[in-house]
């Protein structure tokens, strides 16, 4: 539902419900807008050219940017990786780091 709000592109919302369900069976945590919008700042990183920023995400999900960079924080450590440099989100979910 957020996704839509700021892209058409599909594989942010299957790439998001990928990554939401890897990182979910690591540590559970409830889907707070927050919680997603880091999850999507994180595929963004992964993708070779960035399209959107961290304002653009924070307000297609309502929510400020610190709390989406906190939760891309916290999602980092979960992973436990620094960043996703040289990634992508099948790397991610493989556990290629």
């Amino acid at each position: 539902k957020f996704c839509l709000k700021f892209t058409n592109d599909r594989t942010y919302i299957e790439d998001g419900i990928n990554l939401f369900t890897y990182i979910n069976k690591l540590e559970s945590h409830h889907p707070t807008s927050g919680y997603l919008s880091g999850i999507i700042y994180l595929i963004e990183t992964t993708k070779p050219t960035k399209n959107y920023i961290q304002k653009d995400i924070a307000e297609a999900f309502g929510v400020s940017v610190l709390t989406l960079r906190l939760n891309y924080k916290s999602i980092l450590l979960i992973l436990g990786i620094n960043n996703t440099y040289g990634l992508n989100v099948s790397d991610i979910i493989e556990g290629i780091r």
